[in-house]
């Protein structure tokens, strides 16, 4: 055996290691872009050709968070959704027609849903509903929170601790809206309505906080917090440790030496400081 392949193999045993126990799965937007969904650069130049102001060369959340115009704040939030909406219902077409169509992400859920309880914890700021196709088409028992058909309802309750995959979508969801009411419901993802207020918190922003103070986002940021706080291990998947409501709980975590697995095409600033150790 070649000094390459004992490397590959000490690394297959150090990652055997540190997921023998199901892991608390971070799932980022680089998870769906192979699938084509936009990437963070994708919006900005979707972003930079409608919005007047918006520069080329900087950061996205970065920019964002300069911006307190609810108006502009709102605009933002409607291209955003459309962007992805597109993509997002090529992928359930693509789905239907072809049921292995996301089999790599099915065989990771497959895994580590092996394991008692038979319970997943999947944390994502992803607005996309790529997971929720997977565990659909795989027939999979899963909640992101709603329960009901046609105008389903949050209800905490739905997360459980056995024989389920929690799907934590801290950011909200293409398919979630509030009505004037600011009551959240759930669409089917095939409607456009553009008439509705989308309930999505945009990565970054002058108003982030303040909205994830409302429900259903209290609950859901809790439900997070909970997750990795258990955590007897983490796997991070296209997730670029740039969020300040996720990293912070992560790191705390990184740093009790709870061990975690990164699996990202790119490697950001953010991705490298982070230190899997073993216990």
């Amino acid at each position: 055996m070649s000094q390459t392949e004992n490397q590959k193999s000490e690394i297959f045993k150090i990652v055997q290691k540190f997921l023998k126990d199901p892991p608390v799965i971070i799932w980022g937007s680089w998870a769906t872009i192979p699938y084509g969904l936009p990437s963070m650069n994708d919006l900005k130049k979707c972003l930079k050709s409608e919005l007047e102001g918006l520069k080329e060369d900087t950061n996205l959340e970065i920019e964002l968070g300069k911006i307190d115009d609810q108006n502009k704040i709102d605009k933002i939030k409607k291209i955003i959704r459309n962007e992805i909406f597109k993509k997002d219902l090529e992928c359930l077409k693509k789905s239907i027609e072809d049921h292995s169509y996301f089999k790599a992400i099915e065989d990771i859920i497959k895994k580590f849903y092996k394991a008692h309880p038979q319970k997943i914890d999947i944390i994502t700021t992803n607005y996309d509903c790529i997971l929720e196709y997977t565990l659909s088409n795989a027939k999979y028992s899963f909640t992101d929170g709603f329960t009901g058909r046609a105008l389903a309802n949050f209800n905490s309750k739905a997360f459980k601790t056995k024989n389920i995959i929690n799907l934590i979508k801290v950011h909200g969801s293409l398919n979630w809206f509030f009505d004037k009411n600011r009551r959240i419901f759930y669409l089917p993802s095939k409607n456009n309505f553009n008439n509705l207020k989308y309930a999505m918190v945009l990565p970054a922003g002058k108003n982030k906080h303040s909205e994830t103070f409302e429900e259903p986002y209290r609950t859901l940021i809790t439900k997070s917090d909970s997750a990795i706080e258990q955590a007897s291990s983490f796997l991070a998947i296209g997730f670029g440790f740039n969020d300040e409501h996720l990293t912070p709980k992560i790191d705390n975590k990184i740093k009790e030496n709870t061990p975690i697995v990164i699996i990202s095409k790119k490697a950001t600033n953010s991705c490298i400081c982070k230190k899997a150790r073993k216990k």
